[in-house]
C-alpha cells in the first residue's frame, strides 16, 4: 500500500474527499490497535489482547483467525460488528510526524476517496484554509494520539507489575464430518493479563494501576475474551459463504463444459 502523503493546499486545495462507508480496505486487518478513550466501548463487542514491539506493549483488538481476512467485514464491504475501532474509522486519514516532530494530517490517496466533484463529498480547504470537516478529522485524530500516549504509560505499568503472559489463542475449527474440533491454530503473538496474579495484587499496587489507567485495561481484556465465540461465528459463516461460491462456480464451469464443440460463423 502507498506511502499517505500530508494533505495541503499545494496538493489538495481544489480537490474534495468522500468520508468512509464501506470497509473492504480493513479485509486483510486481523490486528487493529485500541486506545483507552475506546477501550469500554470495543470490550461490549470485541475480543482484544496485546502485543509486544520493541519492549512496549500495547492493546489491539483481535479480528481474524491466524493468517486470516478480517472477520468483521462482509462480502459487499459492510462491517458486521457493532463497533468499529477508532482508526478504521478514520480511514483514509492519519496522523505522521513531520521531521520538527509536529502532528501533520495524512492522507491515503490511493483509497479512491478522493474526488473532483461536490457530489456526497467535502472539501479539503474553503479559501486558503482547512475545511471545517478537515479540521474536525485533525481534533479526532489529535485526540486518540493523546490517548495513545496515556494508553502506552498504562501498558507500562502493566508490563512492571508483570502482568503480562503469553496467550496461545485457539481458534478452535470444526470437522463438520464428525462434528468434533479438529487441531486448533495458535495465535502465537498475542499477550493477554494473567488474571491469577492480578487478585494477588496488594493496595499499593492496585492504587498504582487505577491511577495510571491500567487497571481498566486489565480487568476490560479479561471481560473481552467472552467474544472469541462472536469470532468463531462470523469464522464459520464465512467459510460457509466461500464455500456456496465455490460450488456455483464449479457448477457454472461443469455446465459450460457439457459443450464442448467450438464453432464460427464466417461471413463471405
Amino acid at each position: 500500500m502507498p506511502e499517505p502523503v500530508a494533505v495541503s493546499y499545494s496538493r489538495h486545495g481544489k480537490r474534495r474527499w468522500r468520508q468512509c462507508h464501506t470497509y473492504g480496505f480493513a479485509r486483510k486487518v486481523g490486528l487493529c490497535g485500541l486506545v483507552l478513550a475506546e477501550i469500554e466501548e470495543a470490550t461490549l463487542s470485541l475480543p482484544f489482547g496485546f502485543v509486544q514491539r520493541d519492549d512496549r506493549l500495547f492493546p489491539v483488538a483481535i479480528l481474524s483467525r491466524p493468517e486470516g481476512d478480517c472477520l468483521y467485514v462482509g462480502a459487499n464491504g459492510n462491517w458486521l460488528g457493532s463497533y468499529i475501532p477508532a482508526l478504521l474509522r478514520a480511514y483514509p486519514f492519519r496522523l505522521k510526524r513531520d521531521q520538527e516532530q509536529h502532528l501533520v494530517l495524512h492522507i491515503d490517496e490511493s483509497s479512491g476517496l478522493i474526488v473532483d466533484t461536490e457530489e456526497d463529498s467535502e472539501p479539503f480547504f474553503e479559501g486558503n484554509e482547512p475545511s471545517e470537516a478537515i479540521k474536525e478529522m485533525q481534533t479526532f485524530l489529535e485526540t486518540l494520539e493523546a490517548s495513545r500516549t496515556a494508553t502506552a504509560e498504562a501498558c507500562a505499568v502493566l508490563q512492571q507489575l508483570n502482568l503480562v503472559q503469553a496467550w496461545p489463542m485457539l481458534m478452535e475449527e470444526t470437522d463438520e464430518a464428525n462434528d468434533v474440533p479438529s487441531q486448533p491454530d495458535p495465535i502465537s503473538r498475542l499477550l493477554r493479563i494473567d488474571q491469577a496474579k492480578l487478585a494477588q495484587l496488594d493496595g499499593s499496587a492496585l492504587v498504582q494501576l487505577n491511577r495510571s489507567g491500567a487497571l481498566m485495561l486489565a480487568l476490560f481484556q479479561g471481560l473481552s475474551e467472552r467474544h472469541l465465540a462472536l469470532n468463531k461465528v462470523l469464522a464459520k459463516a464465512h467459510d460457509q459463504q466461500r464455500q456456496h461460491l465455490e460450488e456455483k462456480a464449479q457448477d457454472y464451469l461443469e455446465r459450460a463444459g457439457e459443450d464442448d464443440t467450438l464453432s464460427f460463423a464466417w461471413e463471405d
